[in-house]
């Protein structure tokens, strides 16, 4: 009942299920913790117990056995709820929010730099990779289920003149990719050998300029621009879209930003997997492409 009622079919379980909540200043932002959510792995362990509880329960029924052993298979069969309970007591996911981030659908432009931001200075502006608003996030289509592949410890730096985008701005984002985290324990051991973070401990995204960027609100532009991308010992080409929003003092007070200049930015982009390293391994993955939703906070240096 508990696995039906959460509506996500997933197949493993979750001590602390996160989901997206709306953000005002983000669009969205990720729970620190969450309910129990319980998977096939569990629901299939309680059917194979009730099963060996029922055929104990008929054996010893035709043996006349003890009331201990009968008592003990009670005691079992009581055990058994403790799962399920435990979820339905730990509750659901909060009020309006969405088991995976939203994606907002960004015309990506293509007419060269018609619009920049307002209020920021020229400068080095540095990635805050500890602050909530930054995630990296990729959506990967594997083993029957499609889920969410967070990677924390993010840094980089935006260097060059929001104001004046046209004008060189570079972009690196690194990435340690030890950090990944599928939710489930095994299955975000088996995601650290897909990506031999032995070898290569680190993912980072390189951006030298803006193609193109157009006014999407009085505070924020969206923009286009290639991007090379080091990921697995391969270097691959992607573009990269998204917006850059200039955030007014109201929203680096209210989401605890102590500097006087931040930029909040939005980005999403695919990895092709028969370009990357992962080419051998194409047949485990649903989909032949990973999207990735990128979200950082900088602040002025």
């Amino acid at each position: 009942m508990r696995w039906g009622w959460q509506g996500t079919g997933n197949l493993y379980s979750a001590l602390s299920h996160r989901s997206y909540v709306p953000d005002t200043v983000a669009g969205w932002r990720l729970t620190d913790t969450g309910p129990i959510w319980l998977g096939l792995d569990v629901v299939g362990a309680l059917a194979a117990l009730s099963l060996a509880v029922l055929v104990a329960a008929r054996w010893l029924d035709k043996r006349d056995a003890s009331r201990g052993l009968q008592g003990l298979l009670w005691i079992v069969s009581a055990v058994a709820l403790v799962p399920s309970t435990a979820a339905f007591v730990s509750g659901g996911l909060p009020e309006g929010a969405v088991q995976a981030r939203p994606r907002v659908a960004v015309q990506a432009p293509d007419r060269g730099i018609e619009a920049n931001l307002k209020g920021l200075s020229a400068g080095r502006y540095v990635v805050r990779g500890e602050h909530p608003m930054t995630s990296v996030v990729a959506t990967v289509s594997a083993g029957g289920e499609s889920f969410e592949t967070r990677f924390a410890g993010a840094s980089g730096e935006l260097s060059g003149d929001p104001g004046q985008l046209s004008q060189p701005l570079a972009i690196t984002i690194t990435v340690d990719a030890s950090t990944v985290d599928t939710g489930v324990e095994l299955r975000s051991k088996s995601a650290m050998d897909y990506l031999q973070v032995r070898q290569h401990p680190t993912m980072t995204l390189n951006i030298d300029a803006l193609s193109a960027t157009t006014r999407f609100a009085d505070d924020a532009v969206t923009f286009a621009a290639d991007a090379r991308l080091d990921f697995v010992g391969e270097t691959i080409a992607v573009t990269v879209t998204g917006t850059l929003t200039a955030l007014d003092e109201a929203a680096r007070t209210q989401r605890r930003v102590d500097a006087s200049q931040a930029i909040l930015v939005s980005a999403a982009f695919v990895i092709p997997i028969a370009e990357t390293a992962l080419r051998a391994d194409a047949s485990d993955f649903s989909r032949d492409e990973i999207p990735i939703h990128v979200t950082l906070l900088l602040t002025k240096s």
